[in-house]
């Protein structure tokens, strides 16, 4: 709804009601000291560090698979250097003497330094099983290994790029929709599986879907990947189970391995995307609390009724005609 004449004569009376002593800045001007509501939160530690796992993890993979770890065992015989298997195993001798090679590549050294470091013991034992799940460590790291958990760390960094992302909850509901369905999805389209579960959703199965006779919540999750501006989410989808490129395929495993990645979606925002834009221009802390709460009267159809001491540099104009 839009806010009324009677609305925003109030909230012209409340904003010419006084300022604040206490401000250390000139009401409208920016302050830097003000916590912005609105600004992108802190980058989270752990997802960092998972970031810097895979970064090394790419870097040891390359070197084992391109010979880039010293010399003289080229070609990839990591193992050679201390006594682990042959052909591309990598066992904590073998990085001790790469760190020490001048031969090794930079990225192969600082790879081998991290793999070592006692602080990551725990990222190295999660890699050492990566092949092997629910096995035990044996202090050796093959190929295998890291194909394994570079996979697992670029859908976990693909996943936590959406906790700020609008779209995270609803993408999380038409998953677990199209997770619990997967058969309906799988056979829809007749012409591409002829009509039996093949263990695949295409976008031909999701294009019948969505003009099928299909229950709401099944052709709201198909029209939500279907749409050109969710394109990047089922590219995500895509690959979730295996990583690497998309083939148009859509397993069962890719939805579940998307799903256990998922960040918690966030509380849904009081305001909308237009109103939040319009907050942030107010940079006074006092002055955008008090535009908040005029904003959620308007919306609840209360009118701004809470007396608010308010700076007067802020007044009705300073409301647009966004609220809807």
């Amino acid at each position: 709804m839009n806010m009324t004449p009677e609305q925003l004569a109030e909230a012209q009376k409340q904003a010419q009601a006084g300022g604040d002593p206490n401000a250390t800045t000139t009401p409208g001007a920016p302050n830097p000291n003000a916590a912005d509501p609105f600004a992108a939160p802190p980058p989270d530690p752990e997802t960092e560090a998972r970031k810097e796992f895979l970064t090394h993890c790419k870097s040891l993979k390359e070197a084992m698979e391109n010979g880039t770890g010293g010399s003289p065992y080229a070609g990839g015989r990591f193992g050679a250097y201390g006594g682990g298997m042959p052909m591309g195993d990598v066992d904590k001798e073998a990085l001790e003497r790469i760190v020490n090679d001048d031969h090794a590549s930079a990225n192969a050294r600082k790879a081998a330094e991290y793999m070592l470091d006692p602080k990551n013991k725990k990222f190295f034992d999660e890699l050492d099983v990566a092949d092997d799940e629910g096995g035990s460590t044996d202090g050796n790291v093959s190929l295998g290994d890291l194909d394994k958990q570079i996979k697992k760390l670029e859908t976990e960094t693909r996943a936590a790029s959406l906790k700020t992302d609008p779209r995270l909850a609803e993408m999380k509901t038409h998953l677990e929709t199209m997770t619990k369905y997967n058969a309906d999805f799988d056979r829809a389209d007749d012409g591409g599986d002829n009509g039996f579960t093949d263990g695949i959703t295409s976008s031909g199965d999701l294009k019948k879907v969505a003009e099928g006779n299909y229950p709401e919540d099944l052709k709201a999750a198909a029209n939500f990947f279907l749409s050109a501006s969710n394109e990047d989410l089922w590219k995500m989808v895509d690959t979730g189970a295996e990583g690497g490129d998309t083939d148009g395929k859509v397993s069962k495993e890719d939805l579940e391995a998307v799903l256990k990645t998922l960040p918690e979606a966030p509380p849904p925002s009081q305001f909308t995307p237009q109103e939040q834009a319009y907050l942030q221009t107010i940079t006074d802390p006092t002055q955008r609390a008090t535009a908040e709460r005029m904003l959620l009267a308007a919306k609840s159809g209360t009118g701004a009724q809470q007396p608010v001491a308010q700076p007067a540099a802020l007044t009705a104009n300073s409301f647009p005609r966004i609220i809807r």
